[in-house]
């Protein structure tokens, strides 16, 4: 009497996972995509609250010359600000953006694949902006970012 034991044939295998390397092949540059966006938005929520705060802070009769780490921003200012270690903080009171354009009273978020956002007292629309257009979603300077 023959076995009736049942499975699969390897070419059945074989066609779910060429189906699921598709799939898989798609879906990823979307990840990475959705990945860089939540890292903008959250390097822009966290210069809103630097700016916010700053902005009291200088109101009230505080000064500053730089500051050049979220540890030293968050002293400063009285911020509990978490985030990545790859994305770099500084502020400054009087300095040059890593482009080279001059800040007055801001802050720069710098993220490791080279695009950073910043806020400061040169820019006319006052709110976070992309330095020279190199992030990946926000708007090129002069554009507004949050």
């Amino acid at each position: 009497m023959p076995s009736k034991t049942k499975a699969f044939t390897l070419m059945e295998v074989m066609i779910v996972i060429v189906i699921i390397s598709i799939i898989a092949a798609f879906g990823f540059p979307n990840y990475n995509k959705a990945v860089t966006k939540a890292d903008e938005h959250n390097m822009i929520a966290n210069l809103v609250t630097m700016r916010s705060t700053l902005n009291f802070y200088l109101e009230n009769g505080g000064t500053f010359a730089s500051w050049g780490n979220l540890t030293a921003i968050n002293a400063n200012l009285g911020l509990s600000i978490l985030d990545k270690q790859t994305v770099t903080y500084s502020c400054c009171a009087s300095c040059n953006a890593p482009d080279g354009d001059a800040m007055t009273n801001g802050c720069v978020a710098t993220h490791p694949k080279g695009w950073s956002l910043r806020f400061h007292e040169e820019h006319s629309s006052g709110g976070v902006h992309c330095a020279d257009g190199t992030c990946p979603t926000c708007p090129a300077a002069p554009g507004r970012c949050g």
